[in-house]
């Protein structure tokens, strides 16, 4: 079972779709109007849920920023300098209400699965994510997780952070997965690392 966190309209799940992965899918997108886009791609899938809330490490309110690039860039935490500098048309426009839950208390069947994968891309926010994913974690077999090389979001996981955090957890790095690139400097600032455990 793959569990996609910041599902922005399905991106990721369609293209596991496209790769011939047939089983469940649950996504998650916090931002009210791309979750709406969400469950009508997903809604002629019975194997493909939805939910429309942020993840973090406890039950709580929060307000999330609402980027202009389609909300692909929206985040719990605020926007450092660097990711407005280099994507101009990433800055927050807007911001809304949202209810965050701990992913271990989701009550979707599918994710009682015995074998998961475990995809986060929540902009800075993945160490929260999975801190609120304990009993998850201990069923994943496979993790991506989106990590920023460069000070992308204010408070947001360190790459180092996270591979310490991943070696922990005894996921083994298996593919870095180049992200975005600062065409001003050719820097990458972001890459998705898939770990298997061990």
């Amino acid at each position: 079972m793959v569990v996609d966190v910041g599902a922005n309209v399905g991106q990721f799940a369609r293209t596991i779709r496209s790769f011939g992965y047939a089983g469940d899918i649950v996504s998650f997108e916090p931002v009210s109007s791309t979750y709406r886009r969400l469950a009508v791609n997903a809604d002629d899938d019975p194997h493909w849920y939805t939910v429309n809330c942020a993840l973090g490490a406890a039950e709580g309110e929060a307000t999330i920023n609402i980027s202009s690039n389609d909300s692909l860039s929206s985040s719990l935490l605020p926007m450092e300098d660097l990711h407005r500098d280099a994507f101009p048309g990433s800055g927050y426009v807007a911001s809304e209400p949202v209810r965050v839950r701990r992913l271990d208390d989701v009550e979707v069947p599918a994710l009682a699965a015995d074998r998961v994968f475990l995809k986060v891309d929540a902009q800075g926010f993945e160490h929260e994510v999975v801190a609120g994913a304990e009993d998850l974690l201990g069923r994943t077999v496979g993790i991506q997780l989106e990590l920023s090389l460069a000070p992308l979001y204010s408070g947001g996981w360190t790459f180092w952070d996270a591979m310490d955090w991943l070696r922990d957890q005894d996921f083994q790095p298996h593919h870095f997965v180049p992200g975005v690139v600062d065409r001003r400097t050719m820097q990458t600032l972001q890459v998705d690392v898939i770990g298997l455990r061990r």
